[in-house]
Order: structure tokens, then C-alpha cells, then sequence
């Protein structure tokens, strides 16, 4: 049983005799002073709810990688980041706005969420100005110029 923090982990060995999604690489979370059966009283033994079915079983815990905060932290923050960009390649309006002297306003964006709904950003900082227009210049989406007053 384990008494700790939910954590992220991955499924080293194979699993499928007790169910068939349970291959090597399936990643599910551990579920905190939960005992499934009769072998989650043991301490080798931990409560795992998988990902890919919902299934929540007693695991081996040597059956198991467990992910620490940081890497989970890190691999959630890369996993929005390619959301993010994904999102990108549907913008429909990109316009960026400079002042008379040419002075950077701001770029503002139009596109579509991945529930499908109109999404409109603005970037005033100068850094994410220059990555997100590095980005649409990838993605081949043209980019408006609009002098303000």
C-alpha cells in the first residue's frame, strides 16, 4: 500500500496475463492508502490506477518506474508546450502592431482550440513576440504589419 503523494508511473514489465493493455511503457498513477486485493496488504505491493483502461491494481513495486515531482512537472510543462504549438498551425490572423517609430506594440492571434473554440492572444513581450513569430514563419502563416498611431 502506498502512503505517499499520488505519483506518475510507468509499467516495466509485462502485465498482460491480468489484462490485456498491460504492456511495458503504459503509464498510470499511484493511488495513495488504496488495497484492491489481497496482495495491496503487503508493502511490496502498491495500488495503480493505468491510464489506458482505468484499471486500478495491485502492482509490484519493482514492476514500476515511478516519476519524481520534477520529472513530472518538466513533462507536463513540455507536454503544453507542444499543445500550445500544435494550436499554432491553425492560427487564422496574425497582425503584428508597431508604433510610428516602429516600436514593437504588440502581435495579436486568432486561432482555433483544440475544443474547436476562436481563441484570441496578444504578446506584448518582446521574447515571446520573436518565438511565436519564429513559430508562424515555420508553420508558412503570414504575418500582417499594422503602424498605429
Amino acid at each position: 500500500m502506498w502512503l505517499g503523494e499520488p505519483r506518475r508511473v510507468t509499467l516495466k514489465t509485462d502485465l498482460t496475463r491480468y489484462h490485456d493493455h498491460l504492456v511495458p511503457g503504459v503509464t498510470g498513477q499511484l493511488v495513495p492508502e488504496l488495497q484492491v486485493g489481497v496482495w495491496g496488504a503487503l508493502e511490496r505491493f502498491v495500488a495503480v490506477r493505468f491510464d489506458c483502461c482505468g484499471t486500478t491494481m495491485d502492482i509490484l513495486l519493482e514492476s514500476l518506474e515511478i516519476e519524481e515531482p520534477a520529472q513530472a512537472q518538466q513533462r507536463a510543462a513540455q507536454e503544453e508546450d507542444e499543445r500550445w504549438r500544435n494550436e499554432l498551425r491553425t492560427v487564422s490572423e496574425a497582425i503584428l502592431h508597431v508604433g510610428p517609430r516602429g516600436e514593437l506594440r504588440r502581435l495579436s492571434i486568432t486561432y482555433r482550440n483544440e475544443r474547436g473554440s476562436t481563441v484570441f492572444m496578444a504578446y506584448s513581450n518582446r521574447t515571446k513576440v520573436e518565438e511565436v513569430t519564429q513559430i508562424l514563419r515555420e508553420y508558412g502563416i503570414e504575418i500582417q504589419h499594422r503602424v498605429g498611431k
